[in-house]
């Protein structure tokens, strides 16, 4: 898959999101919400960092294409390697759960 087009899908529908905005800290490009980052994008990688509970955590680095993130795992954050349909549905659904953890409850009551 082409980093780049796989980027561009994954950002529109993170931002999809209420509240979500794009920023561009330490040069990299993340997605907040509520000021705080719920996805760092690859975006010629192919790589995108989640938040994930510690339990999650240990069981998503089971798959292939998962592990931990650096700097941050201690935390729960893992890193998603998309590199077909599978691994970017999957990333779809992380990145779903990891903004359900960081949003403020006023962004998910109107969701």
């Amino acid at each position: 898959m082409d980093p780049r087009a796989v980027f561009s899908e994954l950002r529109r529908y993170a931002l999809d999101f209420q509240g979500a905005e794009e920023d561009h800290p330490w040069g990299d490009t993340v997605w907040k919400v509520g000021g705080k980052i719920f996805v760092i994008a690859g975006t010629e990688s192919g790589k995108f960092t989640v938040k994930a509970t510690l339990d999650q955590q240990a069981v998503l680095i089971l798959h292939p294409n998962i592990e931990r993130a650096a700097y941050v795992a201690r935390f729960g954050w893992v890193t998603v390697h998309v590199q077909d349909e599978e691994s970017l549905g999957l990333c779809r659904e992380m990145i779903e759960a990891s903004y359900r953890m960081i949003a403020p409850k006023r962004f998910l009551q109107e969701a």
